[in-house]
């Protein structure tokens, strides 16, 4: 049986914005931003792809909930990799309009407002996405005793927590993924909503470079970029 993800939780195709236009001397940058636009598609469909593995996990039979359980496995596995793509999402973002400064060939032509506030967005919803993500990709620290691994008291939506208490790894009801690193206790929600979220995010994010894909389109017909000479700089057209 084929599967495929929800067609509303698919991420919309990454944009063409021309980067074989760009001039020589700035297209590596451009290549690293187009590169990390794309990488907003992949990680938002990898996010909504956790989702369906923990929704599917949990509406199997579990029978003896033990450690080896499938639907347990499943779920957790999940739930570490859905925080993990959270995170790479929003380092996508940063490198993006990191990167957007030079490549002058685009001044004006993209919404670095929208850039910006798309990742403040991302950032208000999952704010301890950072310390989750390094829990979840260094378990070693776990048993390290120069690390402090501790939480503080916390309640979340299907799960709370003590004060002074090691955690790696919990999962509540609801979709709630919460661990402890460092005196603090983290979590994100995998759960439709953040789904739908960062899926908007993503069209958003598309929608800043327009001017890019309306003039790329434009220039279909063409495979090279008319203004550019052998040297790489911009030429006036002949």
């Amino acid at each position: 049986m084929a599967m495929d993800l929800h067609p509303d939780l698919k991420a919309p195709w990454v944009p063409d914005i021309g980067v074989r236009f760009v001039p020589k001397a700035e297209k590596q940058a451009a290549e690293a931003f187009y590169h990390n636009l794309y990488e907003l598609q992949k990680w938002s469909d990898d996010f909504a792809s956790s989702l369906a593995l923990y929704d599917f996990a949990r509406s199997q039979p579990h029978g003896d909930f033990g450690p080896t359980n499938l639907m347990r496995r499943w779920s957790m596995m999940a739930a570490r990799n859905g925080g993990l793509a959270l995170r790479n999402f929003c380092q996508c973002l940063a490198a993006a309009r990191g990167v957007v400064g030079k490549v002058p060939f685009w001044e004006g032509k993209i919404d670095l407002k929208a850039l910006k506030s798309i990742e403040a967005e991302f950032r208000d919803r999952f704010p301890d996405i950072d310390k989750l993500r390094h829990a979840v990709a260094h378990p070693e620290f776990y048993a390290n005793p120069s690390i402090d691994m501790t939480g503080a008291p916390k309640d979340m939506p299907g799960i709370s927590f003590g004060a002074n208490i090691t955690v790696q790894d919990a999962l509540g009801l609801g979709g709630t993924y919460a661990t402890t690193i460092n005196g603090m206790t983290v979590h994100y929600q995998l759960t439709i909503e953040s789904a739908q979220l960062i899926l908007d995010l993503a069209r958003r994010a598309y929608a800043a470079v327009n001017q890019l894909t309306q003039e790329a389109a434009g220039n279909s017909d063409t495979s090279e970029c008319p203004y550019e000479g052998d040297d790489g700089e911009v030429t006036s057209e002949a």
